[in-house]
């Protein structure tokens, strides 16, 4: 079982990429971008009505 500390560490790994992603995103930084995901990620976008949820590169999602 994980300790509350490594509960808290992971957590705010998890913060940092994403707060690193958005900041990435909003200079256009896709280099940045990119180094967020993993090899692949599950990317659902449909929200906005991009289609369904599709595994996509880091190289796709930043070329979108």
């Amino acid at each position: 079982m994980e300790t509350a500390l490594e509960t808290l560490a992971a957590r705010q790994e998890i913060v940092d990429v994403i707060t690193e992603l958005f900041v990435a995103t909003d200079q256009r930084d896709w280099g940045a971008v990119k180094r967020c995901f993993a090899d692949q990620v599950l990317f659902d976008m449909s929200s906005l009505g991009a289609g369904p949820p599709a595994r996509r590169t880091p190289d796709e999602i930043a070329a979108g």
